[in-house]
């Protein structure tokens, strides 16, 4: 008689992971931006035009989630969650625990929420990447419901 074992697999639970609150009345715009180039004045600069172009004020219908590459977020579905317009800059969709949004610059549909992963704000210094990055927010602007 042949035995059969159990493999048996132990996964780590990230110690940093952060939770993400879709379920606000008024904010419906997350961005996310790593927390070292939000010390960098020029790439805040920038970040304020793309906000101010898209109309998003923060703390009214919009909120800047600070990130570490270490750390692991997550958006909760909830039930009657209202749609959230969500911009990653240099996130991995992976450090948002979410499979097959490997696509930069591609609007993605998931759980009621818009999700754009972009580089970082760093990689916008010449016009031309400045043009990719603006053609992707305005698609996703005119998306908005």
């Amino acid at each position: 008689m042949k035995k059969i074992y159990n493999k048996i697999t132990n996964y780590d639970i990230p110690s940093d992971y952060h939770i993400i609150d879709t379920s606000s009345e008024t904010i419906t715009w997350k961005i996310f931006v790593s927390a070292s180039e939000f010390e960098q004045s020029l790439l805040i600069e920038l970040l304020n035009r793309i906000l101010t172009a898209l109309n998003i004020k923060i703390n009214e219908n919009g909120e800047i989630i600070k990130t570490n590459p270490n750390l692991i977020y997550t958006i909760p579905k909830a039930k009657n969650q209202k749609s959230c317009k969500i911009i990653c800059f240099g996130i991995l969709p992976e450090q948002l625990q979410l499979q097959g949004f490997n696509e930069k610059y591609f609007i993605y549909h998931f759980q009621n929420n818009t999700f754009l992963f972009v580089d970082n704000l760093v990689n916008y210094s010449n016009e031309s990447s400045k043009k990719i990055l603006w053609n992707a927010l305005k698609k996703m602007k005119e998306n908005e419901a």
